[in-house]
């Protein structure tokens, strides 16, 4: 199993302008922008860099003139981040400059049209708003800035389109459910997968497992498995506008993936991806369940999340007792500390199948319950120490499992 950094290149990417004419030698640079949208692409392109490094220009974010737009850009060879923003350009240029302390000066501006400009065989840029005028030096060659994929070099095949909303979802409701340690590699990844019509992501650690699926309507063409580092999802999930479309595809080397959204701020966003062969997760999902119970989700979520203040054993666990009725049924959930009390809930539900006593830990029945939003949601339990699988009550195809826990034994004499 190899991990596949973003290559650094000594090459600095062409700058053209809204001519398509190559621009000048050197870093000359000015033109005129929006303090609020030149401050939000900075927040947006700031996640990705990368402060402490063996490579200084990773410190730095790249502005760049581009087909009559301003690009920024940053990276940390993890992921790379592009934001391109709405300019009156009179003189082509690039300039790659501190992002801290960039950053932190746009957001102080007054919201107003603001001048940037970098004299010719200067690294200074120059911001002039409202009447304040800053100096920014920069110590760093704008050439040494790596080289990020762009979403038309790699468009070899269809592209994946997906409404941003719905990727930010599918992110939110199954990165969490990946691996945080290095232990495994592989298991810190969410698996990204399209064929039959549809787009899979899943993600699993040794307690736990998520899997999110949609249709994929259109002529995406089908995408062997490949596995994106959760973290780096998380933070696409974090700047994805909530509508507008997102491309995304595969590199040729498949080493990298990229997501470039036209809607808004015009961003492309690049990861690494891990290598590896992702376990069989589909195996870990009984196919069926003698007890089923379906119950509000608020209420299932408020009942746990209280009964957590008493889950005080080693694996911080709740009991749940599945208990159905000719007419209705219960959930009940408890907890104990022998130190702090305990706690008892019991909440109405539609239960199907034989009484069930179910142990499981308490914080991974909460950070399941927070990514379902439907008004009711459906728990499947097996037995003590088996799998049980949450899953909304509706036409989502979405389900989170967790493992059970054996109860405690105690000894007699």
């Amino acid at each position: 199993m190899t991990i596949t950094p973003i290559t650094p290149s000594l090459t600095m990417p062409s700058v053209t302008g809204s001519s398509g004419t190559q621009a000048s030698e050197g870093t000359s640079l000015h033109l005129t922008c929006k303090q609020p949208e030149l401050a939000r692409a900075l927040s947006m392109v700031n996640r990705a860099v990368l402060s402490h490094s063996t490579l200084p220009i990773l410190a730095n974010i790249l502005l760049a003139t581009d087909r009559g737009r301003l690009r920024l850009s940053a990276t940390n060879l993890e992921i790379g981040i592009q934001v391109w923003i709405d300019a009156h350009i009179t003189q082509e240029g690039t300039t790659a400059l501190p992002a801290d302390l960039l950053t932190r000066m746009m957001n102080l501006m007054p919201h107003d049209v603001m001048t940037l400009s970098v004299a010719q065989g200067s690294q200074t840029l120059t911001v002039e708003c409202a009447g304040s005028v800053t100096n920014i030096r920069s110590k760093d060659d704008p050439r040494e800035f790596p080289v990020i994929p762009g979403i038309e070099t790699e468009q070899q095949a269809a592209p994946c389109i997906i409404e941003a909303g719905v990727l930010k979802k599918m992110i939110e409701q199954v990165a969490f459910a990946a691996e945080i340690t290095d232990s495994k590699p592989v298991l810190t990844a969410v698996f990204v997968q399209i064929g039959g019509g549809t787009l899979t992501f899943a993600a699993a650690n040794t307690f736990r497992l998520a899997e999110r699926i949609i249709p994929l309507p259109g002529t995406a063409d089908a995408l062997l498995p490949v596995l994106i580092p959760a973290r780096n999802l998380m933070e696409l999930a974090r700047i994805l506008p909530s509508q507008g479309l997102v491309q995304m595809v595969v590199t040729p080397q498949h080493n990298q993936v990229v997501f470039h959204c036209q809607q808004g701020e015009c961003m492309t966003f690049v990861s690494r991806l891990i290598e590896g062969v992702y376990p069989a997760y589909q195996r870990s999902i009984p196919r069926e369940f003698p007890t089923r119970a379906v119950v509000e989700t608020r209420q299932f979520a408020a009942a746990i999340e209280r009964a957590a203040l008493f889950a005080r054993d080693e694996l911080k666990t709740a009991r749940l007792t599945l208990k159905g009725s000719e007419h209705s049924g219960t959930l009940t959930i408890e907890a104990e500390d022998a130190d702090r009390g305990n706690h008892i809930s019991t909440v109405t539900a539609q239960v199907t199948g034989p009484e069930r006593r179910i142990i499981f830990p308490v914080r991974y029945l909460c950070e399941a319950l927070e990514r379902i939003e439907t008004p009711q949601v459906a728990l499947s339990v097996l037995d003590q120490g088996k799998p049980g699988v949450l899953k909304p009550v509706g036409e989502m195809q979405y389900l989170s499992l967790i493992m059970g826990a054996q109860e405690r034994r105690t000894a007699t004499a």
